[in-house]
């Protein structure tokens, strides 16, 4: 991810918490992480990790699904992988 690249859930993390007047110490309490790490979150300097992700959309009942942090050249990726075929044979 390149520096500061700037997620659909990056922004919707920080939203919920400005919405929600919920300040960095308690989503870092809720979701078992420092509240340096929520703030890098919200300033899209870092991104959580897939369980991290997953954390979130449960903790926010699903307002962030943990597939909106995914980088543009990740959902490219993503959308340009081909599904597996099987041959038919038994080798």
């Amino acid at each position: 991810m390149s520096e500061r690249e700037t997620t659909e859930g990056q922004l919707l993390f920080d939203r919920f918490l400005t919405r929600n007047r919920i300040n960095n110490g308690k989503a870092a309490e809720e979701l078992g992480v420092s509240r340096p790490t929520v703030f890098h979150w919200r300033i899209a300097e870092k991104r959580p990790t897939d369980h991290q992700r997953a954390k979130i959309e449960v903790w926010t009942n699903g307002a962030i699904p943990a597939v909106t942090w995914r980088t543009a050249e990740e959902r490219v990726e993503i959308r340009n992988t081909r599904p597996f075929m099987a041959t038919g044979t038994d080798g």
